[in-house]
């Protein structure tokens, strides 16, 4: 007996593509809306990217640290923490009711967030529901 493991499901340029570090994807999820499936991918540079399936290409990317209300003279890709960063999905009674836990993990910080993607006149897009951070709190002591 052969399996064969999400064949066909992941885009082909997410494969071909030789990422470099910070855009090295930490976490990923498949979800199913109607017949069109979609891999949410979150990379090591913070960006959640929405990749159709279907049509095999990239269709949203939201740069997560944008929604954290980081200072602007802490703008930039914080260091890496030991954990990579998390995706986590929760689906309610309807399938279009997807919601998307995020935990982004930083070498002396973190921050969890619950997005919920929406689509108005066929394009993708990001609300943001909550936001914890521990980012905005006053400097490091050095």
């Amino acid at each position: 007996m052969e399996f064969t493991v999400c064949a066909g499901f992941v885009p082909g340029q997410l494969l071909r593509s030789k990422p470099a570090e910070e855009e090295s994807v930490t976490s990923l999820v498949l979800h199913t809306l109607g017949l069109a499936t979609y891999l949410f991918t979150l990379t090591q540079d913070c960006k959640l990217k929405m990749w159709s399936c279907d049509r095999q290409e990239c269709i949203m990317v939201a740069n997560l640290l944008d929604m954290l209300n980081m200072p602007k003279m802490q703008q930039g890709v914080p260091e890496p923490g030991r954990q990579n960063h998390m995706l986590r999905k929760a689906v309610g009674r309807d399938e279009n009711d997807l919601h998307i836990g995020i935990f982004l993990s930083f070498a002396r910080k973190s921050a969890f967030l619950i997005v919920k993607p929406v689509s108005e006149q066929g394009y993708f897009d990001l609300n943001s529901l909550i936001a914890v951070s521990d980012l905005q709190i006053s400097p490091e002591v050095r």
